[in-house]
């Protein structure tokens, strides 16, 4: 596909970190919106000294002279104070909590711009890709036309580099789908895709929140299980039922069947004629702060068990 340059582009920062076992800052590169790095670092983390090498490449050796993120926020902290946008791969949920851990200040007051939501939405849902499981950076690249070098791929500057192309890409095939003239306000374009992403995130979130819960008799125990689809009945079916968030009914029914927390699949000793009435009528409906409540506690459960 053909790349063209953006018009009336916003005061952008693009960016990529690699961590140290998914934890401390160990390499930073950003570009400004025209394509150019303005800034490219490896860091020696704070207190790890060893960590998993196997995605960067990036060993103890090759940051041991390097300064901590810590050292360097005196020439990272402006860069990001005099930008307006923050565009990044899934920048959101990566790169901005970490970076705001490292001690970067005012970063959830910028305006975010995911390579992933553009990329889902003006071309990924056409090619029947899935927003949570399908898409990754190499993904976006490769669906979009741009060769990748293999033994580049995962450094900082070069997943930054890839990203922005592949953005400007995504941002003139969504701008001229939806009619707009070429050189249109950014932020005009930038506010139609919001629109779009939030009616159609949600339909994907409804929809993947929903399912089915089952009770299976197991010997002398029963197993409580979630299923996104309606699953085969068994001899050793107790019941099914079929819920809005799944999620909110293995919560639910975990401290109905046990009186404490559990992850979405559990056993227990003891159903009695009431709670299986309860577990048979039970309904619930689908709410975005819910369902991330649900989300957060049943990842804290799964640590525990």
């Amino acid at each position: 596909m053909e790349e063209t340059s953006i018009v009336e582009a916003p005061d952008c920062l693009c960016l990529d970190a690699e961590f140290a076992n998914g934890i401390e800052m160990i390499e930073l590169s950003v570009f400004d919106f025209s394509g150019a790095e303005i800034y490219s670092r490896r860091f020696k983390p704070a207190t790890l000294t060893r960590w998993d090498t196997s995605i960067h490449g990036i060993t103890p050796d090759d940051v041991s002279t390097a300064p901590r993120f810590s050292e360097s926020l005196g020439e990272i902290q402006p860069l990001f104070d005099r930008c307006s946008h923050i565009l990044g791969f899934a920048v959101a949920e990566n790169d901005i909590p970490k970076l705001a851990r490292e001690g970067v200040k005012g970063l959830r007051k910028k305006e975010i711009l995911e390579l992933r939501d553009w990329f889902w939405l003006v071309y990924g849902r056409s090619h029947d890709l899935d927003y949570s499981f399908h898409i990754s950076l190499e993904k976006c690249c490769t669906e979009l036309g741009l060769e990748l070098d293999p033994e580049l791929e995962h450094s900082a500057s070069y997943d930054t580099a890839n990203t922005l192309k592949c953005f400007h890409i995504l941002y003139n095939m969504f701008a001229a789908s939806e009619g707009f003239a070429p050189g249109a306000p950014f932020a005009d374009v930038k506010a139609r895709f919001d629109e779009l992403f939030a009616v159609a995130k949600d339909e994907y979130d409804r929809l993947n929140s929903a399912g089915f819960c089952s009770i299976i008799r197991r010997g002398d125990e029963y197993v409580f299980k979630v299923n996104k689809n309606r699953p085969k009945e068994r001899k050793d079916t107790v019941a099914t039922i079929e819920v809005a968030s799944r999620k909110e009914a293995a919560i639910h029914f975990s401290r109905l069947f046990t009186g404490s927390l559990h992850s979405e699949s559990f056993t227990f000793t003891r159903l009695t004629a009431r709670k299986l009435a309860e577990f048979q009528s039970y309904t619930n409906s689908y709410d975005k702060e819910e369902q991330d409540l649900s989300s957060a506690l049943l990842k804290l459960a799964r640590k525990w068990t």
